[in-house]
């Protein structure tokens, strides 16, 4: 893996005077450790989600899912019916990692 070596930017306004990396305390100058935080790579993740929706009571698993999928309803809709779940998604969302597609890069700021 490539070097990443620490800039000011790898400071942070809680302490301007610092003279290292606010994440892996190395200084400036020299290389971030190898797990620094600033180091990043770009990821694909699958996000499952699991709701509760009003549908049309006739309405079968088929033609639920025809509706959400091949119909001219738009995936981004769902956005809304997100936003109505309190307080938050934790409770409903699950994450996992799909493949790495990036190399590692350097984000100070």
């Amino acid at each position: 893996m490539t070097d990443f070596i620490v800039t000011e930017a790898a400071k942070r306004p809680v302490d301007p005077r610092a003279t290292c990396c606010f994440y892996c305390r190395q200084p400036i100058g020299s290389p971030h450790e190898r797990d620094c935080v600033l180091i990043l790579r770009r990821v694909r993740i699958k996000m499952t989600v699991e709701y509760e929706i009003d549908a049309p009571a006739t309405w079968d698993s088929r033609l639920i899912d025809f509706s959400r999928n091949e119909s001219s309803w738009c995936a981004s809709n769902a956005l809304a019916e997100l936003e109505k779940i309190e307080p938050c998604l934790c409770g409903h969302a699950q994450f996992e990692l799909v493949k790495v597609v990036g190399e590692p890069f350097l984000a100070e700021k």
